[in-house]
């Protein structure tokens, strides 16, 4: 298993475009039972997959920010463990790694001078042999309407308590394209 790489292809074109698709990474089954964990997990707390339109609003209990920034704080689910552990999945996230950061602590301003500023990392040295599993967080989306429903609906159920609205959170950045080489799981 630890021969499986990337094509340079696929490499360029994640450092191009900041996000890769790689089809059949994860087989049908490990997909099945991600998919079946999550939506075992959701229903734990209240959130339907099959009928988000009424229970969506759940999602918020589940997230440090309400539930407004997609990041659900889901903590060790074993479905979650299964992925992070997946020795195809690892090997390429660390190709990815080597591929967008420096690898030998240069600081900003030497990659600046190369024109590379985009693979300074902040923390100094990256060593893209290393796992690193960040499994207590899941990004998420639903649809804009459903989660402009849902939004308003909070609203509404705030000033009926006589409680503050939630402050709505809506950072413009003049950088549209993020570099995020943490996987994710597309279903």
């Amino acid at each position: 298993m630890s021969s499986w790489t990337l094509t340079q292809e696929q490499i360029d074109k994640y450092l191009r475009d900041g996000v890769l698709v790689v089809e059949d990474i994860l087989c049908g089954e490990e997909l099945k039972a991600a998919r079946d964990g999550l939506h075992e997990t959701l229903l734990q707390h209240g959130v339907d997959p099959n009928d988000l339109q009424s229970t969506a609003h759940h999602l918020q209990k589940l997230s440090s920010t309400n539930g407004s920034g997609g990041v659900l704080d889901l903590f060790y689910p074993s479905f979650k463990m299964d992925i992070g552990c997946n020795e195809k999945l690892f090997r390429a996230t660390q190709q990815l790694w080597r591929a967008s950061y420096a690898q030998n602590g240069e600081s900003e301003d030497e990659l600046m001078l190369l024109g590379k500023q985009e693979m300074y990392h902040p923390f100094g040295k990256f060593d893209a042999s290393k796992g690193y599993m960040y499994i207590d967080r899941l990004g998420y989306r639903i649809p804009t309407n459903m989660a402009e429903t849902v939004g308003e609906n909070m609203e509404i159920g705030c000033s009926l308590r006589g409680q503050q609205k939630p402050k709505k959170s809506r950072k413009k950045t003049s950088n549209p394209a993020v570099v995020d080489s943490s996987p994710r799981l597309l279903s």
